[in-house]
């Protein structure tokens, strides 16, 4: 090999070095970028999953809750009912 031919060898070689860390450069930011986002889509998960086994264990108390306020409604129907009955029937009797 001549010294020319080794210094072309050598600058090919610094070219495809620099290229190569250029690349590796550029993979190293996407790789950064990409376990970045899979954090943050990790924690969103995590925070959703944990919203939505709060409000499963909410799910039983509210229906409890409409049952009671069902029947509470249910009795206060029955009562309204009850008392017109009776005021009809107190109008009837003082007109009678």
């Amino acid at each position: 090999m001549t010294g020319r031919q080794s210094t072309n060898s050598k600058s090919t070689l610094a070219k495809s070095t620099r290229a190569l860390e250029k690349k590796h450069v550029t993979l190293r930011a996407k790789f950064q970028e990409q376990n970045e986002y899979l954090e943050i889509t990790l924690a969103v998960r995590q925070g959703v999953t944990t919203d939505l086994q709060a409000k499963r264990k909410q799910v039983p108390e509210l229906e409890r809750e409409v049952a009671r306020l069902t029947l509470a409604m249910s009795k206060w129907c029955e009562f309204v009912e009850l008392v017109a009955a009776h005021e009809t029937e107190r109008q009837l009797h003082a007109l009678g």
